[in-house]
C-alpha cells in the first residue's frame, strides 16, 4: 500500500485540495442569498399590451424590498408596492407607454441578513404579449431558506476535491507499478 509522505509533490498536492474543501465551506455560505426565481415582464422577455405591474417570485422569502424601473429614455416610471411579502413582491405602476427596453433594479434583505442589489430588463414592444400577472397558486415553496443552494455548492466542491485525491491516488498506484515491473526486469 502506497502512502503520502511529507515532502512529496503529492503529499503538498494533498494538503492544497484539504485547504481548499475547508475554505469552500464559508465561501459556499457567503454564495447563499436567494435569487429571483420568475418575474411578469422577466428577464429579458417581450412584453405587449397593457404592463403596468411588475410581479417577481424570489426562491427564499425576502424583506426590506425596493424597486425602481427605468424606462427607455433613461426615466423613472413611478409606482408602488402593493405586496411585499415573502417571496412574492408585487408593483404596480401607470401602464407603459414608451417602447424600447426597460430596467429593473431591486434591493433587497436575502433570508441570511445581507443585502442584496439586481437588475434586469425587459423590452415593452404594444403588439407583443401581454405578460401574465403571477398568482399565489403559482408560488413554489421556500427551499429552505437556501440551504438548498448551500448543500449544492458544498456536494460540488467536495465532489472535485474526492476526484483530485482519487485522480492522486490511482497516479501514485500507477507509479508505483511502474517500478516495480522496472526492477523486474533489471533482476532478470
Amino acid at each position: 500500500m502506497t502512502r503520502l509522505l511529507p515532502g512529496s509533490g503529492r503529499y503538498a498536492l494533498a494538503m492544497v485540495l484539504a485547504a481548499g474543501l475547508v475554505l469552500a465551506w464559508p465561501a459556499a455560505m457567503a454564495g447563499a442569498h436567494t435569487q429571483l426565481l420568475q418575474g411578469s415582464p422577466g428577464p429579458g422577455q417581450q412584453a405587449g399590451g397593457t404592463v403596468d405591474f411588475l410581479d417577481l417570485i424570489f426562491v427564499d422569502p425576502v424583506t426590506d424590498v425596493s424597486l425602481v424601473l427605468q424606462d427607455p429614455n433613461g426615466d423613472l416610471v413611478g409606482g408602488e408596492m402593493v405586496v411585499s411579502d415573502g417571496q412574492i413582491i408585487r408593483y404596480e405602476m401607470p401602464a407603459l407607454t414608451v417602447p424600447g427596453r426597460y430596467i429593473v433594479r431591486y434591493n433587497m434583505i436575502s433570508f441570511d441578513g445581507d443585502s442584496t442589489e439586481s437588475a434586469y430588463f425587459f423590452t415593452y414592444e404594444p403588439e407583443a404579449t401581454q405578460p401574465a400577472r403571477l398568482g399565489d397558486a403559482e408560488l413554489p415553496p421556500a427551499e429552505g431558506n437556501g440551504t438548498t443552494i448551500l448543500v449544492a455548492a458544498v456536494s460540488v466542491v467536495v465532489g472535485i476535491g474526492l476526484i483530485g485525491l482519487v485522480l492522486l491516488f490511482l497516479s501514485r498506484l500507477e507509479r508505483n507499478r511502474a517500478e516495480g515491473q522496472e526492477q523486474s526486469s533489471a533482476r532478470s
